[in-house]
């Protein structure tokens, strides 16, 4: 398996030097995130699961009836009903599977400081590269987990409105190893860009 250093510095363009690159240490740190998502998901997949059971009890007479011997509109109807249902039973288990989705991602993201940019990696199925400049942080904001070990560094706030809501999202590299240290090579990175 490559290193996040050999990983990262694939991405580089020319001329730019890579600084500190790692993957996430504490994948716990990325499933607690959605601990909320996964308890509302509970409820939401309960109440799905009776509802498509109920709709599969409530229309068995139209399913057993054969389409050339009873209503063609029933017979249908009876199999697409409860159906409908089920796209509310997966999205369900979306919510409910959602810290593991996020420990997946975290296995395959990793983070880079270069002279030029902040990066997050997504070296998935689907490679993405997220940067920004040293002039796009916008703040900066630095957590612990109750190791002392591992953190998040956040470095852009990001505002949008949704249903006249504005909803502030950070960004930043989380369940990293010695956060503090990776702040302070962001600062110092950050004012060498600014000279």
């Amino acid at each position: 398996m490559a290193s996040p250093w050999d990983i990262m510095s694939a991405q580089l363009r020319r001329g730019e030097e890579l600084v500190w690159a790692d993957r996430p240490r504490n994948k716990i740190a990325h499933m607690k995130k959605n601990k909320v998502t996964a308890l509302f998901g509970v409820p939401f997949l309960a109440f799905a699961v009776f509802w498509t059971y109920t709709a599969l009890t409530m229309t068995d007479d139209m399913r057993s009836g054969s389409a050339f011997n009873g209503d063609m509109f029933e017979s249908v109807f009876g199999w697409i009903f409860p159906l409908f249902g089920m796209i509310f039973v997966f999205v369900g288990i979306g919510l409910v599977m959602s810290p593991l989705t996020a420990w997946a991602t975290a296995r395959n993201t990793i983070y880079g400081l270069s002279d030029q940019r902040l990066m997050i990696f997504n070296n998935g199925p689907k490679k993405t590269l997220r940067s920004w400049t040293y002039d796009d942080v916008n703040g900066i904001e630095r957590t612990m987990e109750s190791d002392g070990q591992t953190g998040a560094l956040y470095f852009i706030e990001e505002t949008s409105r949704h249903d006249g809501k504005t909803i502030t999202t950070q960004i930043g590299f989380e369940g990293i190893e010695n956060p503090q240290r990776v702040e302070e090579t962001l600062l110092d990175l950050k004012e060498k860009a600014q000279n």
